[in-house]
């Protein structure tokens, strides 16, 4: 049977208004089926991150915006019940960092863009807390972003030479074609404060950016343009290197926009770029091959159908066994109309052929 027949039957059976557009020839295609989803919140979901216990992995978190007016940010268990609700003026996108190192203390944070305020907003993740896990964190003036309209994609990276924290974080409106960098630190009293680094992109950056993750191990950020391609660019804002490293995902049957993305991490120190194709509910996973001074090249490994996450705008994954639900790691993909995120075991390492890295690493801080 024709694959665009094929698609398009799952797509009425599993109750969507239209079809969508079929899937290329490019990357084997599979289907995976979510385990459960979270519970739906009242606006409009958009963005995740995976925080994970150190100790006892079934008591992992999910956390979750709400990005429409009045709103704010939720907290999940593995199960996909709400722990806490946080109210927050417009949230857009969040990720989190374990074991960061603020003034005289290691702590797991979590950082968010705040489109109601303008600004960045930092939590303390505290899974035994009785109040809920999130306590916000930043200084009391709040970390404003000027250089950002209106504050859209975040993540976080962490400077593997001295530990040192920064937020990428891209608009909505304004100066779309560049991406800004913050440096988070610590005040006095332990609260969270920033400033701004660097700008980065002009000139590769056509179209508004939401994707954004950080490889902290080879210091690189992740760049979604939504209409064209991902780029990789150094992450180290003293790298001098402004100019995208690589460029993928320009085709591949990617239809709508580029939206999220996140790194499965395999254990021999390979990454997988995981990256939503919104306009046909498909998660591309690419790997980064031939590594040399000037370039990577990118390979499409697979293309996953999620019929329970459809019009994606955030994504994450870990590769970190999380119980039995979930034994070699979690993906969590917003689904749209369902205003929810389903939650995916991951497939077994050999179906996405994690081997060890072909020619080594270079180190982009240098």
């Amino acid at each position: 049977m024709n694959l665009a027949l094929v698609l398009l039957g799952l797509a009425i059976g599993s109750g969507a208004q239209a079809p969508e557009p079929a899937y290329p020839s490019t990357g084997r295609l599979q289907q995976l089926q979510a385990v459960r989803s979270t519970t739906a919140v009242k606006g409009d979901a958009d963005d995740c991150a995976i925080w994970v216990h150190p100790s006892d992995p079934g008591r992992s978190l999910i956390i979750g915006t709400d990005k429409a007016k009045g709103q704010g940010i939720h907290v999940w268990d593995l199960q996909g019940e709400q722990l806490q609700f946080l109210r927050v003026e417009r949230p857009n996108n969040i990720d989190v960092r374990q074991g960061v190192r603020l003034g005289n203390e290691r702590l797991d944070i979590a950082v968010a863009t705040i489109r109601g305020e303008r600004g960045l907003r930092v939590y303390r993740i505290d899974r035994d807390r009785a109040e809920g896990p999130l306590t916000d964190i930043t200084v009391q003036s709040g970390i404003p972003t000027p250089e950002l309209e209106d504050p859209y994609g975040v993540c976080l990276y962490v400077r593997h030479s001295d530990g040192a924290l920064f937020a990428f974080a891209s608009t909505a409106a304004g100066d779309r074609g560049r991406l800004h960098q913050y440096r988070l630190e610590a005040d006095t009293a332990g609260r969270i404060r920033g400033r701004h680094v660097r700008a980065l992109g002009e000139g590769a950056i056509r179209d508004q950016v939401e994707g954004l993750v950080a490889d902290d191990a080879l210091g690189l950020v992740y760049v979604g343009d939504e209409k064209h391609a991902v780029f990789e660019f150094a992450a180290n804002p003293d790298a001098k290197k402004d100019a995208p490293l690589s460029t993928f995902a320009q085709d591949d049957g990617i239809t709508g926009d580029r939206e999220g993305l996140g790194l499965y991490k395999c254990k021999s120190g390979l990454t997988y770029i995981l990256l939503s194709s919104q306009g046909n509910r498909a998660l591309k996973v690419y790997r980064r091959d031939d590594v040399s001074k000037s370039a990577a090249r990118w390979t499409l490994v697979v293309t996953y159908e999620t019929p329970e996450a459809r019009q994606t705008d955030g994504l994450d994954v870990t590769s970190s066994p999380l119980g039995p639900d979930f034994p070699t790691g979690l993906l969590v993909k917003h689904h749209a109309p369902g205003k929810r995120f389903a939650l995916y075991a991951w497939p077994p390492e050999p179906r996405i052929g994690c081997v060890d890295p072909v020619g080594g690493w270079p180190d982009y801080e240098r």
